[in-house]
């Protein structure tokens, strides 16, 4: 399987904004301040929700701000994952749905909802809003982060710190 399509809404310097990946190697490439970082950290943020560590959470200044200064009071992230095996049907059940074209996918949906004095998170899978995922499952949905090289020669350096070590 594979991520194939993620849905953006009130994130950063992001209203709304669909991409799709295709199977295999994605490059995501713009300007300066074109929210190529925030795509990437709405991955993370989704993708890192079982992990022990995580090192990105939301925070309020995440939520968008529309230029008349107004902040939106929810984000919303849709991953949609494709090309899924048979085995992985049974592994993945809780978040499957059918597509318009009659396939299976497994559907990731994270909300943040902010009030006056919280930040909550609601996870839910497939078509269903509310649709629990056990913690177990979400511990299969894994990645690897490594983030952008500043410095290549520094960063690439062999030591016990170097970032493909």
């Amino acid at each position: 399987m594979y991520l194939s399509r993620v849905q953006i809404a009130n994130f950063r310097g992001i209203s709304s904004l669909t991409v799709t990946f295709h199977k295999g190697i994605n490059v995501l490439i713009g300007e300066n301040t074109t929210c190529k970082t925030a795509v990437l950290d709405a991955l993370r943020v989704c993708l890192g929700l079982a992990l022990e560590r995580r090192d990105i959470y939301i925070q309020p200044e995440d939520f968008f701000t529309s230029p008349d200064g107004k902040q939106a009071t929810s984000i919303q992230f849709d991953l949609t994952f494709t090309d899924l095996k048979q085995q992985q049907h049974g592994v993945f059940i809780e978040l499957l749905e059918v597509a318009g074209d009659g396939t299976i996918e497994l559907s990731l949906h994270v909300r943040f909802a902010r009030d006056a004095d919280r930040i909550r998170r609601t996870i839910w899978g497939g078509a269903n809003d509310g649709q629990e995922i056990p913690f177990p499952v979400l511990e299969l949905l894994y990645f690897t982060y490594l983030g952008a090289l500043r410095d290549a020669a520094r960063d690439l350096s062999p030591s016990r710190s170097n970032r493909l070590s």
